[in-house]
C-alpha cells in the first residue's frame, strides 16, 4: 500500500464547473459545493420538495455531522475524500425503488473500478476491498426519502468514498482509502461526475439486470457471516444469494432466513 500526504489534487471544484462537466458528460445533474457542511443527506433533506430536481447534487469538502446508514455518523477531514448527495426521483411503484440500495452500489463501485479494479460491495453497501482474511472498508452509502414526495419517491443518496486518510485519522481499525491502494489520486470532481455517471447508468437496468450485477460485485456472497438484528439477536450461517428485494440469504444449514435490514460482520479464519 501507498502512503500519500499530497492534497493539492483533491481541491473542491467549483459548483458551475462540476454542473458543466456533468451535463457534457450526458447526466442530468446540477451541483452545489459547500467548503463545510453539517450533513449534505441532511441539507437536501431539508429543502422543500418542490426544489429537489432528479439529480440535484451537493458536495462538500468537510462534513460536521455526517449520515451514515443506521444513524451513524460519516466524517472525513478536508481534502480526503468524496462527500456528496444527490437527488433521484422515481415513480411511487418504480421496480427500482427496492433495490436501489443494490443498482448506488453497483454504480459507485463500477465507478471505482476505472482506479481500483479489485473494489468490491459488502452487504447492502459498503464499498470495500477484501480478501480470504481482511476486509477494508473504502466507502458507503446511505438513502434516504424524502418525507413530502407526494405522487413520487424522492430519494436522497448519500455518497461517502475515502480518496486520502492517514492512519492515524481511520474512523474503525479497517477503514482505508483510494490512496492507500493506488498513487493517482483522482480529483475530486472527477470521480464525482463518473460516480454518478455510473449510478445513472446502473438505475437505467431492468431488476433482473441490478441483481446480477450487484451479486457478482458482492463478496459477502460465499462467505461466513453473523448477521445482527437491530433488536440484538444474531444469526451465524453462510451467505447464499441476493433475494429478488434486495435482502440478503443466510443459512446455517438447517434454516435459510432472508435478512433485509441488519449488519453482517464476515467471519474470516485464522
Amino acid at each position: 500500500m501507498t502512503n500519500h500526504s499530497d492534497k493539492s489534487k483533491r481541491l473542491l471544484p467549483d459548483s458551475k464547473n462540476l454542473s458543466v462537466r456533468a451535463q457534457s458528460a450526458g447526466i442530468e445533474a446540477t451541483f452545489e459545493v459547500f467548503e463545510t457542511i453539517d450533513s449534505t443527506q441532511t441539507y437536501l433533506l431539508n429543502q422543500p420538495v418542490a426544489e429537489l430536481s432528479h439529480g440535484r447534487t451537493v458536495l462538500a469538502g468537510v462534513q460536521t455531522a455526517g449520515r451514515g446508514r443506521l444513524d451513524r455518523t460519516w466524517s472525513t477531514g478536508e481534502g480526503e475524500g468524496l462527500l456528496m448527495s444527490t437527488v433521484v426521483r422515481l415513480p411511487l411503484q418504480d421496480h427500482r425503488l427496492s433495490l436501489l440500495p443494490m443498482a448506488v452500489g453497483v454504480g459507485v463501485a463500477q465507478a471505482v473500478a476505472g482506479y481500483l479494479p479489485q473494489v468490491q460491495l459488502k452487504w447492502p453497501n459498503d464499498v470495500v476491498v477484501a480478501d480470504e482474511h481482511h476486509l477494508f472498508k473504502l466507502g458507503g452509502i446511505v438513502i434516504a426519502l424524502h418525507p413530502e414526495g407526494g405522487g413520487e419517491s424522492v430519494c436522497v443518496i448519500g455518497i461517502g468514498l475515502n480518496l486520502m486518510i492517514s492512519e492515524a485519522d481511520r474512523p474503525i481499525a479497517n477503514a482505508r482509502s483510494l490512496a492507500d491502494f493506488i498513487t493517482d489520486i483522482p480529483e475530486i470532481e472527477e470521480i464525482a461526475v463518473a460516480v454518478l455517471a455510473h449510478v445513472h447508468s446502473a438505475l437505467q437496468g431492468s431488476s433482473a439486470r441490478i441483481l446480477q450485477t450487484y451479486s457478482q460485485l458482492c463478496c459477502t456472497l460465499g462467505r461466513a457471516v453473523k448477521v445482527e438484528l437491530p433488536n440484538g439477536e444474531t444469526f451465524e450461517g453462510l451467505a447464499t444469494a441476493i433475494a429478488p428485494d434486495g435482502g440478503i440469504e443466510v443459512t446455517d444449514g438447517k434454516v435459510t432466513k432472508t435478512f433485509r435490514t441488519a449488519d453482517i460482520q464476515h467471519l474470516f479464519t485464522a
